[in-house]
């Protein structure tokens, strides 16, 4: 979550979800080095990097689930 969203310092979420429009979308994502990715999103928001460590923590899917899992390798 952007820095608006969540107080940098202390984790805390500033932002009520019920605020959050039920068609936001993703418009664009931006490559942030090795660190992460930024995500541009319908309603205008944009600040935030998303670290690829939190997007394994968030994602849903079997293999990021997995104890211990490792991303798949690229090529």
């Amino acid at each position: 979550m952007c820095a608006g969203c969540v107080n940098e310092m202390t984790g805390e979420r500033m932002l009520d979800a019920r605020s959050i429009p039920e068609d936001l979308t993703i418009t664009a994502a931006e490559h942030v080095g090795r660190y992460g990715v930024r995500f541009s999103f319908s309603d205008g928001h944009g600040e935030g990097i998303y670290t690829w460590r939190r997007l394994r923590e968030i994602c849903p899917c079997p293999i990021c689930r997995e104890p211990g899992s490792q991303p798949p390798r690229a090529g």
